[in-house]
């Protein structure tokens, strides 16, 4: 695969228009050697600390065992795979290094049909790879969630666009929920950009299954589209299922439903705008059980570096 970054792969299809404990990679953790007083701590959001990979997708291709060893020392926990085609290569890497294989994304395409901008982005799965081809990968390897990454422009043109995908993303609910897995919806900011005196995340809300699709509230993209993210926590509390956290540069502006944000606009959690100490103390009332870093972008020339900052400000906060 060509590289490609997370801003490239956005700009591109804007401009055509359950912890297990870390044990390392060499041995197992039975949990045995822990005191009373260990074992009846309630958990953290630091003891199942989930990581999107990908922004080290490029780190992948080149050495998974130790990029995922390296995750692992840093503080990860659990695992949220891109590109489900590689779950059978990825996952018993994951296990090794004793953390949890949690969830996959998706393209659009597997839903929509649509796959023109995913092939010139280098982004279309192998051929004969299909929506049920996940499903089965994710039996095989045990994850129990999987959810769309992205509407890319040319699946979202219109509103009742957004509302046609809706109702297909429940027809695939269906097949996922029969196996076992719940599918979710990931989001960004134009989903809450205003048209029709309405927003087209309102409008899907309204037509998604409510046990066929949970949420995946990326709260970075909630505020860049001049939304309250308390608000929204509150608003989908009982469809959440997971938290997406990146950091917003202080004094950015919100209120833009495309990509075009400057680069400096990622940063990493307690450094910027959000006010994540509020954000999970919300998202541990409504029982959500999995906070997932997706550090789109990092002005750390480490990478590996920011995903420890991440977890470490995570386990500061102790909740």
């Amino acid at each position: 695969m060509n590289k490609i970054s997370r801003k490239d792969f956005i700009c591109l299809s804007m401009a055509s228009s359950l912890a297990i404990p870390f044990i390392g990679c060499a041995g197992k953790s039975t949990g045995a050697g822990k005191s009373e007083d260990q074992q009846s701590k309630a958990p953290t959001y630091a003891d199942t600390i989930g990581l999107q990979v990908f922004a080290f997708r490029d780190m992948l291709v080149n050495d998974a065992p130790n990029l995922f060893k390296s995750f692992a020392s840093a503080g990860v926990k659990s695992i949220e795979f891109f590109n489900p085609a590689t779950l059978n290569e990825y996952v018993p890497i994951v296990k090794d290094c004793g953390m949890l294989p949690l969830s996959t994304h998706f393209m659009p395409g597997y839903v929509t049909g649509n796959w023109r901008m995913a092939r010139s982005m280098n982004m279309a799965p192998p051929d004969n790879y299909h929506y049920e081809n996940i499903i089965e990968d994710c039996v095989r390897n045990g994850i129990k969630y999987m959810g769309i990454a992205i509407l890319l422009e040319e699946d979202r043109p219109t509103l009742d666009d957004y509302k046609r995908f809706a109702e297909k993303f429940n027809a695939c609910g269906e097949k996922s929920k029969a196996a076992g897995i719940q599918l979710f919806y990931h989001n960004h900011s134009f989903e809450f950009e205003p048209v029709q005196g309405t927003t087209p995340y309102d409008e899907m809300l309204k037509i998604f299954g409510k046990e066929l699709i949970k949420l995946e509230l990326d709260v970075f993209w909630v505020t860049v589209g001049g939304q309250d993210p308390l608000l929204w926590l509150q608003k989908t509390g009982d469809r959440l299922l997971f938290l997406h956290m990146k950091d917003l540069k202080k004094e950015s502006q919100t209120g833009i439903f495309n990509f075009n944000i400057p680069e400096d606009s990622y940063t990493e959690l307690g450094t910027g705008m959000l006010d994540y100490m509020a954000i999970l103390q919300l998202t541990r009332k409504l029982g959500i059980q999995y906070a997932i870093v997706d550090q789109d972008n990092t002005q750390m020339t480490d990478k590996i570096a920011s995903v420890r900052q991440n977890c470490e400000y995570i386990k500061s906060l102790g909740i």
